[in-house]
């Protein structure tokens, strides 16, 4: 909310409110589907899945590094199900 009261307060000309979640968190999807309904400009609140944003940047030169990271340690599951027989 801290956007929406920015721009109201003309501190800068426009902005965004971006819930980043995982994207089966249909929870958070929920949330910000209640919370368009109830702005004057449903747009400036948009739900952004992680896996979205992370796949947008490992293509960019200056994010590929951290994308490659954030994934391995947060949206790979591949060492977690290695270790189920343990």
């Amino acid at each position: 909310m801290l956007a929406a009261s920015l721009v109201g307060k003309k501190v800068f000309e426009r902005g965004s409110i971006a819930v980043l979640a995982l994207v089966d968190d249909h929870h958070a999807q929920a949330a910000v589907e209640a919370l368009q309904k109830e702005m004057l400009e449903p747009d400036f609140a948009r739900f952004v899945a992680l896996e979205d944003l992370i796949r947008a940047a490992w293509d960019m030169p200056e994010f590929g590094g951290w994308a490659a990271k954030f994934h391995r340690r947060y949206l790979d599951l591949t060492p977690v199900l290695d270790n189920r027989s343990l």
